[in-house]
């Protein structure tokens, strides 16, 4: 499951055209099959009560922090023509959002059994532009 996740995020940041912060958790819940979707879910909730399993999605959600940011500063340097450090800042700030969005709309998905989260495509880009335009206030850029 997380292998998976991680060569979709992996061949993201390869792109010629690099996506948006809101384009790519669009790419990524699209991307979720249902049954990786709930398996990450019961992973998470006996994460609550297992210190062991609590290590292991640590781990594994860091990672794909990591690589949403390494795509998000990618794209505030190349895309938005930000220096590297103003970029990484901006990134370092929007990762964690991006992730924990991807998490709720596969929770969602699981407890609804909406796969495709009818109306991500139009309403990620708004919400996201704000989220980006926040993340760099402060941030020198």
């Amino acid at each position: 499951m997380l292998d998976t996740g991680m060569e979709r995020m992996r061949a993201l940041a390869n792109l010629d055209t690099l996506p948006s912060p809101a384009e790519l958790i669009v790419l990524l819940t699209r991307g979720a099959r249902p049954e990786e979707a709930a398996t990450a879910v019961q992973f998470w909730g006996v994460a609550m009560v297992d210190e062991d399993i609590r290590t292991v999605v640590v781990e594994m959600t860091t990672a794909m922090t990591t690589l949403i940011e390494e795509c998000c500063a990618a794209w505030f340097e190349k895309v938005e023509h930000h220096q590297p450090a103003v970029a990484l800042v901006r990134a370092q700030a929007l990762a964690p959002i991006i992730a924990a969005t991807c998490q709720g709309l596969m929770m969602w998905g699981v407890l609804y059994g909406e796969g495709d989260f009818t109306g991500t495509d139009f309403f990620l880009p708004h919400l996201l532009r704000s989220v980006e335009a926040m993340s760099g206030e402060g941030a020198g850029g």
